[in-house]
Order: C-alpha cells, then sequence, then structure tokens
C-alpha cells in the first residue's frame, strides 16, 4: 500500500511539475529575472536579453508547429473536402466510389512532398533551437555545468537516442496488438508516450550535465513514476488529436514551453526513489543490435 501511495504521489508531482514550472518559466521570462535589486545593472541588462531570446526561440518554435498544423488542416479540411464535392458534382456515384483510391494517393503525396521533408527540416532547426532555449535557461539553474561533448560523440549519441527513441515508440503502438482490453492497450501506450516525452524534454538538460544515454534512460527508467506524471499531460492532448499528423502538430506546437519547463525544474523530491521498470531494455536492445548489424553490413560492403 505504500509503495502504490508513493507512485500516485510522484505521478501527481509529475504533473504539477510539468504544469506549475510552465507558468514559473513565463513569468521569469516576462519578468527578466528575479532580485533585479541585488545585481549590477550590466548583469540585469545581460539576463533580461537572455530571457528576450529564450521568449524569441519559443515564439519562432511555436509558429513552425502552428505553419505545421496550418498545412495539415488546409489539407485534410479543404483540399480533401474540396476535392471529393467537386467530383461528386461532376461525376455518379459509381464513377465517385471507382475513385476510391484517389484520397490514398493524394494523402501520400502530400506525406511524401510536404510533410516528410518538413519533418527533416524541423529536426534540424527543432534540435538547434531547443537546445539554445535549454542553454539560455539552463543558466538560471543552479547546478553545475559540466565541459560539453566533443562533436563526434554528441553526434553519435544524439542519432542513438533517436533511434531508441523510435523503437520505443513503436514499443508503445505494438501494445494495441496485443490480446489484452482496449482500455489496458490506452493505459499502456499512454504511460510508454508519456515517457517518452519526458525523456524528450528532460534530454537537453541533461546534455548539459554529460550524461550518456543509458545513464539519461536509467534515470527515467528508475523514477519512472514522476516522469509518466511529467510527460501525462501532453500525452493525453496529442492522443485526443483526430490523426496521427494532428497530434504531431500539438506535440510540435507544445513542446518547446515542456523544454523550458524541464531545465529548470529541480527533482531532489524523486532522487531517493529508484524502482526500475525496465521499459527502456528492450528498445535499447533492439536498437544497439540494428545499430551493430548496419555497421557490420555497411563494413562488408565497403
Amino acid at each position: 500500500m505504500e509503495a502504490a501511495k508513493t507512485i500516485v504521489f510522484l505521478v501527481l508531482r509529475g504533473v504539477k511539475d510539468s504544469m506549475c514550472n510552465i507558468v514559473i518559466a513565463f513569468w521569469n521570462l516576462r519578468k527578466g529575472t528575479k532580485n533585479y535589486s541585488t545585481k549590477s545593472v550590466a548583469k540585469q541588462s545581460r539576463e533580461k536579453d537572455k530571457s528576450g531570446n529564450v521568449l524569441d526561440i519559443l515564439m519562432q518554435c511555436v509558429m513552425f508547429g502552428i505553419l505545421f498544423c496550418a498545412a495539415n488542416w488546409l489539407f485534410e479540411y479543404c483540399m480533401l473536402n474540396f476535392s471529393a464535392r467537386y467530383f461528386g458534382l461532376l461525376l455518379d456515384r459509381d464513377e465517385v466510389e471507382a475513385l476510391w483510391w484517389l484520397p490514398k494517393l493524394m494523402y501520400l503525396m502530400f506525406f511524401s512532398l510536404w510533410i516528410v521533408p518538413l519533418f527533416f527540416i524541423s529536426r534540424l532547426l527543432n534540435y538547434s533551437w531547443y537546445q539554445e532555449i535549454a542553454d539560455l535557461t539552463y543558466e538560471d539553474t543552479r547546478m553545475k555545468k559540466e565541459n560539453p561533448f566533443s562533436f563526434t560523440y554528441s553526434v553519435s549519441d544524439q542519432a542513438f537516442s533517436a533511434f531508441v527513441q523510435l523503437v520505443f515508440f513503436g514499443q508503445g503502438y505494438v501494445v494495441y496488438l496485443l490480446p489484452i482490453p482496449k482500455v489496458l492497450q490506452y493505459f499502456i501506450s499512454n504511460l510508454h508516450i508519456s515517457l517518452l516525452y519526458s525523456l524528450y524534454a528532460f534530454e537537453y538538460k541533461w546534455v548539459h550535465m554529460r550524461w550518456p544515454l543509458k545513464k539519461r534512460l536509467f534515470y527515467v527508467d528508475a523514477k519512472w513514476p514522476y516522469f509518466v506524471g511529467y510527460g501525462l499531460p501532453l500525452a493525453i492532448v496529442s492522443s485526443c488529436a483526430s490523426s496521427y499528423l494532428n497530434s504531431v502538430c500539438i506535440f510540435s506546437t507544445f513542446f518547446p514551453i515542456y523544454v523550458v519547463s524541464s531545465a529548470i525544474t529541480f527533482d531532489s523530491e524523486v532522487q531517493n526513489y529508484s524502482q526500475p521498470l525496465q521499459s527502456f531494455t528492450v528498445a535499447h536492445s533492439v536498437a544497439n543490435a540494428l545499430s551493430c548489424f548496419f555497421v557490420e553490413f555497411v563494413r562488408s560492403h565497403t
């Protein structure tokens, strides 16, 4: 019973931190910084400039997410509906039914020519923006900042991290193939997504602290109730979307705010809890095996 109470407490604490820290972050950014009366004019100016930079980058991220959402909305609710009505007026019912493949073709073209290129562009831009947000907000925390990783290590670490996250994301949706009640499927899938969103948000902070991927995964896994709660609000909101693309739009719009929130989060109250769930074990093992296979395949053909 005591263990269950601890889990519930940490989940609620995670939800509270994810929501309250967003408000606190924006309050601090709008105020510039705290305790200006005790700081020099030069330091006040630097901190105001830093706060303004964070807000500017946040606005860029949000505007990019809105652009992504707008393009998706125009396609789904304007182009597809317009084409359906247009062909419905020109053709009879049998001819319209014979064109069942047209919406699928349009969706495939839209996905290939717009969504995929925009995804890779956003991946590059967002990593730069999110890392800059974390860099700026990190300076407000009292944690010791370690020397950064080398460029080569950072690239390999981020690439493998993205691979593990992709496998873990797929792991969350494989749950829907299991012969279990739908309520349980939804619960387990959202548990995966919540952990994944928390890992996304906190990763920029932990990279500053020179935590390797294994340590980041173990930390999330060992203190999973807190991180489930932290990622739960965004997971629930994105899961309510009418399509996967709309879910991605919601995530890309709100996620930058989560980066700011996680950068100022002091997770001291979860330090004493350590009950690994082994949730990332399968994803890490699969990603590692596939990576080794890919490296060996490349070596054997060069």
